[in-house]
């Protein structure tokens, strides 16, 4: 008999929710995921699907409705998804309808349109001003997308006393993955429904094949590096001139004439009246923590 393993591995791996930063705090790239742009429903440059879902559904020429398995065939053979270029994150049945998503909803709006041409019957998904994120961490990278959820749902019999496959496979949706090539294991990000999120994030960690994962909030907030202010990214700033990471000065933080070994000082906290004799990418940024706090907030209400 195969005993599980609970004691986790230590891997070295970035902190969660904060970004990196070379050559003396100068910025390589922004952060990929822009929660705040989650939280209000609005989708900009983002590496999770946003909340762009369609259900479909159709009926045979005799008037009986098509199976989700007999939906996705003819989806296939009747819309040129190619010719359309959407690009297609998630595709399964979900309650008796065959539910996809895609990547933002200018793409959902163009697949809604061919599809009502073509004769199918397309619902919107329900747009969710404040989708719930998580993350389950130490998840073996031989689990893919399609099998995540199926390999939880066997595992973890508790689930199958606290809700039924139909509510958790509509309302799990996996995203994306964290972690380096170089590991064994990843960290997978889903959205999930309400219902679902309280019932994993209150299980505090679930089996998956050998290991005990960790399931936590996912909250990731992007930092601007031409303002140094959060929520949004370089490319949708609106400010005139360059804030330095490192000094505040009105310049790149890459061509800061201050640098080591002077004092740094962050701009945020600057701004906020707050302590700011550090970095701004400083883990203990007073700024940092309380946008944080704000995030986490908006998730528990």
């Amino acid at each position: 008999m195969i005993k599980q393993i609970n004691t986790p591995i230590p891997i070295p791996r970035r902190r969660p929710g904060r970004m990196v930063e070379r050559e003396r705090g100068a910025p390589t790239k922004d952060t990929r995921l822009l929660f705040s742009t989650l939280l209000d429903g609005r989708r900009e440059e983002t590496r999770s699907p946003g909340p762009a879902a369609l259900y479909i559904s159709c009926e045979s020429e005799a008037g009986e409705k098509l199976s989700p398995q007999s939906v996705r065939r003819r989806v296939l053979n009747e819309v040129d998804l190619t010719k359309l270029g959407v690009e297609v994150t998630t595709c399964k049945p979900v309650d008796q309808k065959l539910l996809v998503v895609v990547t933002n909803n200018k793409e959902r709006t163009v697949l809604s349109n061919a599809l009502a041409k073509k004769g199918f019957t397309v619902t919107e998904g329900k747009s969710n001003s404040k989708p719930h994120l998580i993350k389950i961490t130490r998840v073996d990278k031989s689990v893919g997308k399609e099998e995540l959820l199926e390999t939880i749902w066997k595992q973890n019999a508790f689930l199958r006393e606290l809700t039924s496959w139909d509510k958790i496979n509509s309302g799990f949706i996996p995203a994306f993955t964290k972690g380096g090539k170089q590991y064994d294991e990843v960290t997978w990000v889903v959205q999930v429904s309400k219902e679902v999120r309280k019932i994993l994030i209150d299980s505090g960690s679930l089996n998956i094949l050998l290991y005990r994962c960790k399931v936590e909030d996912f909250i990731d907030i992007s930092r601007c590096f031409h303002c140094q202010q959060y929520g949004h990214i370089s490319t949708n700033c609106k400010a005139s001139t360059h804030t330095c990471g490192f000094c505040a000065g009105e310049h790149n933080t890459r061509e800061c004439p201050g640098g080591m070994p002077h004092s740094p000082v962050c701009a945020n906290c600057q701004r906020m009246g707050l302590p700011y004799n550090h970095k701004v990418d400083d883990q203990e940024c007073p700024a940092y923590k309380k946008t944080l706090r704000k995030h986490a907030r908006l998730i528990h209400s």
